[in-house]
């Protein structure tokens, strides 16, 4: 159970970095077997001038006095500790609120910074000062069950705010937002489910925190994902996991059909294969308000603005299971977006993924051999990408300086 009763926070290392405009924060629990090459990797990639903040949430294990050896003398490196155990969302919430970076990075003390994507990242939001969050690509790194090595794989399939509509694609180690705009959305906070155990509280922040801007995609790899059996979905309860992502799809359902409406008003949308399967089923929740379903003619127009998915392209409407709207058959078009929403539904704990949605297509019956031939097409180029990311994580393991930090453990 969580600590509810106010903590002490005692003061295990200070940075003397002075005023720093970007702040990484890695919460600390239970990793003492990651936590050496999750700090070293982090400070092969960081900037001379940002802070690394670790917040130790009462481990229980060995995990602070290894991030404390591994530091060395960083002079970028902060390290804190909780008296009690709070979970990761109040850990996360009360770094954001003691640090003094605009720019904050998330990174869990198990998972891999990758080089190259936190750069790109700033320089996107310092040219962008209307967006709140830019977030990349993972890697997802799975144990194989004979130890004989790691299967790595892509980590989302759609890179879309779409997608928040359906699920979470953007994970903590691949974002980059600005600590202004997340105080303004409230912070982040527990799902209010389950006995506000810590999961999804991110994807419920990333939710309110579209009310503040336009997310932006940077399509690179941005961190690597491990996934193990002490990682915090693994290990979670799947009714658990369902219940919180229900909750989190169902209060903002509304919030998307009105995002979605306006982008679709101003006739200027990108979608790609990936994200198609969602755009369809927020097509759907809006087609379901009363006040839409009352109206023929802004369904009308709503159906036909929805053609810049695919401008004058008969057939490849026809694959996205929209030939009704090719032909300008509203009912039949809005029937087809009905049973999107339906598919969902059985798929509640959906991770922003377009190949979860279109699995769930397949089972109500629909035609989806438009989405099938696309996804293959975009796991062949992944896998490309993947391949040359890797081997840039080889040369930082090589490198002097992260040699250096993890032999301060050994």
């Amino acid at each position: 159970m969580r600590n509810t009763e106010p903590v002490r926070v005692e003061i295990c290392r200070r940075a003397t970095i002075a005023a720093p405009s970007l702040s990484i924060l890695m919460p600390v629990w239970r990793t003492e077997e990651y936590v050496a090459e999750s700090l070293a990797a982090v400070m092969y990639c960081a900037p001379k001038d940002a802070e690394i903040y670790l917040l130790d949430d009462a481990s229980p294990d060995r995990s602070r006095e290894i991030a404390l050896r591994t530091a060395g003398d960083d002079p970028r490196v902060r390290i804190e500790a909780f008296s009690a155990n709070c979970g990761a969302a109040a850990a996360r919430r009360y770094m954001v609120e003691h640090t003094t970076a605009e720019y904050v990075a998330l990174m869990d003390s198990d998972d891999l910074m990758l080089p190259g994507f936190l750069h790109r990242a700033v320089k996107w939001l310092a040219s962008e000062p209307q967006t709140p969050l830019v977030y990349g690509r993972a890697l997802v790194w799975i144990p194989q069950p004979d130890r004989s090595g790691c299967e790595c794989r892509s980590g989302a399939v759609s890179f879309s705010p779409f997608s928040l509509a359906y699920g979470n694609p953007i994970l903590n180690g691949a974002v980059l937002f600005r600590r202004s705009a997340v105080l303004a959305a409230g912070n982040f906070q527990p799902v209010p489910v389950a006995g506000n155990r810590d999961i999804g509280e991110d994807y419920y922040l990333w939710t309110r925190l579209l009310a503040e801007g336009p997310f932006r995609f940077i399509d690179e790899y941005a961190f690597i994902y491990r996934k193990h059996p002490g990682s915090l979905i693994l290990g979670s309860d799947k009714q658990i996991f369902k219940e919180a992502y229900r909750f989190i799809r169902n209060r903002n359902a509304e919030q998307y059909a009105d995002w979605l409406e306006r982008l679709l008003s101003g006739q200027n949308i990108e979608v790609d294969g990936r994200t198609r399967p969602i755009v369809l089923y927020c097509l759907g929740l809006l087609l379901q308000r009363s006040d839409i379903a009352a109206d023929v003619e802004r369904q009308h127009r709503l159906l036909l603005a929805a053609q810049t998915l695919a401008p004058n392209d008969i057939k490849v409407l026809t694959e996205l299971g929209l030939d009704a709207l090719a032909r300008h058959d509203v009912p039949g078009a809005a029937a087809y977006l009905e049973k999107v929403v339906k598919a969902a539904a059985k798929d509640p704990a959906g991770m922003g993924s377009g190949l979860a949605l279109v699995q769930a297509l397949q089972a109500e019956g629909a035609d989806v051999s438009g989405f099938t031939q696309l996804g293959k097409r975009h796991v062949e180029e992944d896998n490309m990408v993947m391949t040359r990311m890797l081997e840039k994580y080889e040369r930082m393991r090589q490198s002097e300086s992260y040699r250096h930090a993890i032999g301060m453990v050994l």
